[in-house]
């Protein structure tokens, strides 16, 4: 099978709205900054990358033209007869018959694209830190990667109500705590799909995808007259401002339009980095319906490539009021503020668009990176954006023998040797107030898993990475893991030390930086911690070692030493088995024991891949776990589970999640035997009707898992009864108000009290 690329990080968020953030021109054509040849520091626009000289620097285009001679040179030595590799199934037109193709030319008639909005993956170390005011109680934030920097979640609170989007009917909604009684006190019906919100004061920064009023208000005049299949456009995104200073009536005030999908968002103090993907799938590239058409295609597809402009590759923007009516528009990124890595990292366009919420959206300025796979840090002072190796999505995995035939040119074809041996380039950028500056470039072994993978302590950068098979996030047989450190010298990030043979033949699943230690959890069968001693930066080394059954996928740190790991049990063999979270005394560095373990079989915990369905409250010394459990009879449950640290792990309860009545638009009559023994026919054996069903036997659906039924509706006007099933939505949240949990599930919000879990109030949203 073909590898996929990984997703843009959701960490790309932070460090690049600082990054670019500094370098950004609306729609200048040429650079306007000078360098201020201080190690590297510039001024802004392009001269913020121009002073680069470091051949693994981030390089400048100086105008419009040049960004785009650059753009068809990779893309016309890329193209295939499909399009260009990685760029998922946008931009063809599917199934055209060879008869289609122009005799003269060989082109398609018409061109379409087509695209699907790239993932994005997110992982955290943040906590619930508690916050409150003279009038509110302490409540809970959204678990963060950085203290101090809020990021876009589907729930904010202000300490009296629950700001969050409905994923059940992508409505944001408005709830009332009210003391463990809560209750809808509004509704806004947005104009697209929402995902992600963040609060500043009385003001709401929503993002997601417009519907298709708005976007078939765009575009009308980019209509192409497909004579076979309707136009498609790539992936545009949204940001909507929502005025709640009465949380009774949520107001729209502004809406701006992206193309491209929004990364995330990252909030240092009142002003919103978003970040932007832009693929340039609008190119309207062909496909042919069998080999035989692909020389013809190719060519095709060179002829689009030589025929494209600048704006189809870089992404715009249409500012809206609240009806939709357009206010301005224009280029999302300026050439003069984008930059590019000495080596190809793809064609999507990453723009950092900073928005002040206390000002309102207005015309984006913004800046961008071409690079389609990313890690980003943030500390105190610094910001580091790592680019791994790119890995090209036509080359198979290394155990898989390719042919020279079917690779379609050397461009395209990296061998097994280089890929094992990839490196990450890492640049640093210096923040000068509101914005940053780029300082040093280095280069380290491997791939970066996440946010956890890197860390700044006293001027020394310590990086995580997994060296082998990166296109299967490091799970060869010759795969190893390596903790190292780097320090600015110049416009260098030198290499001071490094530790490696960590997990001979294993990947790193979690890594967590605290102080001058390192703790990094590798798995294959066993789960071994390894506690890294960083005092001395020069001669990093492995202090301590633990094996266990199992991996943490998740490290929180908690006090007295100690460590709290999130993941799976599993056999000796390494087959997983449930749930399991674990305590980990590492006061020692030399003997790292665990303390306390939880396990629940059949289970998993939505912490794994989602951080902030993470919740630790420190004052209750209560962690808020999501979860999914399955029984060996097909039955299920859905809750957050609430446990104790301390000396031990005790559960102290568990808010399941409520089913909820499905709204039965038309019935759906179930069959019904007419006669147990003998047919409506008088033949031998029961008989089905499949079109009524006898008042007499009513139909029933379950009110909770293997409990009583209750009976539905039938046909308007008649008794018939009909099935409509009955869910438990799992809960994706939980938020603590003063003495209340909230669990905050799809179309349902239910409170429990913060001591015993035991239920409280709820509201279904119709």
């Amino acid at each position: 099978m073909r590898p996929t690329r990984r997703p843009l990080s959701l960490a790309i968020a932070l460090s690049l709205a600082a990054v670019l953030g500094a370098c950004s021109s609306a729609d200048g054509d040429t650079a306007t900054g000078s360098g201020t040849g201080d190690g590297g520091r510039a001024g802004t626009g392009g001269g913020a990358l121009a002073s680069l000289q470091l051949a693994s620097a981030l390089q400048p285009f100086s105008s419009c033209d040049a960004l785009l001679e650059h753009l068809k040179t990779e893309a016309t030595a890329r193209v295939t007869p499909y399009g260009l590799p990685g760029m998922g199934y946008g931009g063809y037109r599917y199934g055209v018959p060879e008869a289609a193709l122009s005799a003269e030319t060989g082109a398609f008639p018409t061109t379409i694209a087509a695209s699907a909005p790239v993932a994005a993956v997110e992982d955290s170390a943040g906590s619930g830190d508690a916050k409150s005011s003279s009038e509110t109680p302490a409540y809970s934030g959204t678990n963060t990667v950085e203290k101090d920097i809020d990021e876009g979640d589907l729930v904010k609170t202000d300490g009296t109500h629950l700001y969050l989007i409905d994923s059940n009917t992508g409505t944001l909604r408005v709830v009332a705590a009210n003391g463990g009684q809560p209750a809808e006190a509004a509704s806004l019906s947005l104009p697209g799909y929402p995902s992600q919100l963040v609060r500043v004061g009385s003001t709401l920064l929503v993002t997601g995808s417009p519907d298709e009023t708005v976007t078939g208000r765009l575009d009308e005049s980019a209509s192409k007259g497909a004579e076979i299949m309707p136009v498609w456009t790539s992936p545009r995104s949204v940001v909507w401002e929502v005025d709640i200073s009465d949380a009774a009536n949520p107001r729209l005030v502004r809406q701006l339009v992206l193309d491209g999908s929004v990364a995330s968002i990252r909030m240092t103090g009142d002003v919103a980095r978003i970040v932007v993907q832009t693929p340039p799938e609008d190119l309207g590239f062909v496909q042919p319906s069998n080999p035989a058409g692909e020389e013809r295609a190719l060519e095709a597809n060179k002829d689009v490539i030589a025929g494209s402009t600048i704006d189809d590759w870089l992404g715009a923007y249409h500012l809206l009021d609240a009806d939709g009516e357009e206010l301005s528009s224009g280029r999302l990124t300026g050439c003069d503020a984008v930059g590019r890595p000495a080596d190809f990292h793809g064609f999507s366009l990453t723009s950092v668009l900073s928005v002040d919420v206390t000002k309102g959206l207005s015309d984006p300025n913004a800046a961008g990176v071409l690079a389609d796979s990313q890690q980003v840090y943030a500390s105190a002072e610094h910001l580091y954006v790592a680019i791994g190796a790119w890995q090209d999505p036509i080359i198979l995995p290394a155990d898989v023998v390719v042919s020279d035939d079917q690779a379609t040119s050397s461009d395209q074809a990296t061998s097994s040797d280089e890929r094992d041996d990839a490196t990450t380039a890492i640049h640093q950028f210096r923040f000068d107030g509101d914005r940053a500056t780029y300082t040093a470039t280095g280069e380290v072994t491997g791939s970066l898993m996440n946010d956890f993978s890197m860390s700044e302590h006293d001027g020394v950068l310590r990086v995580a990475t997994t060296a082998g098979a990166p296109w299967l996030w490091g799970s060869g047989p010759d795969s190893e893991s390596f903790v190292t450190t780097l320090r600015a010298d110049g416009a260098e990030l030198r290499q001071v030390g490094r530790v490696g043979e960590l997990g001979k033949g294993e990947r790193i699943y979690a890594v967590r930086f605290i102080g001058t230690n390192g703790y990094v959890v590798t798995f294959r069968q066993t789960d071994p911690l390894y506690v890294v001693d960083l005092a001395d930066p020069a001669a990093p080394r492995v202090t301590g070692e633990l094996k266990i059954n199992g991996y943490s996928a998740y490290l929180h740190p908690l006090s007295d030493g100690r460590l709290l790991g999130v993941g799976q049990d599993a056999t000796d063999e390494g087959r997983v088995t449930g749930a399991q979270v674990s305590i980990f005394d590492v006061s020692d560095p030399a003997a790292p024991t665990r303390t306390a373990t939880f396990t629940m079989p059949q289970s998993n915990l939505s912490t794994e891949y989602d951080y902030k369905a993470f919740l630790y409250w420190a004052p209750e010394e209560l962690v808020l776990l999501p979860y999914n459990s399955y029984g060996d009879d097909g039955s299920s449950e859905s809750g957050a589970l609430g446990l104790n640290i301390g000396e031990t792990i005790t559960e102290r309860g568990r808010i399941v999640s409520t089913p909820i009545q499905q709204d039965c638009g038309y019935p759906t009559p179930l069959p019904t035997v007419i006669d147990d023994e003998t047919g409506a026919d008088g033949s031998e054996g029961g008989s089905v009707d499949s079109g009524s069903v006898e008042p007499s036997a009513p139909v029933t659906t379950l009110a909770e898992p293997g409990g009583a039924g209750v009976s539905s509706p039938g046909f308007p006007g008649s008794d018939a009864p009909v099935y409509c099933p009955s869910w438990a939505p799992p809960i994706e949240r939980t938020v603590v108000i003063g003495p209340s949990v909230y669990a905050v599930a799809p179309g349902h919000v239910q409170a429990a009290a913060i001591d015993t879990l035991t239920a409280q109030g709820s509201v279904d949203f119709s």
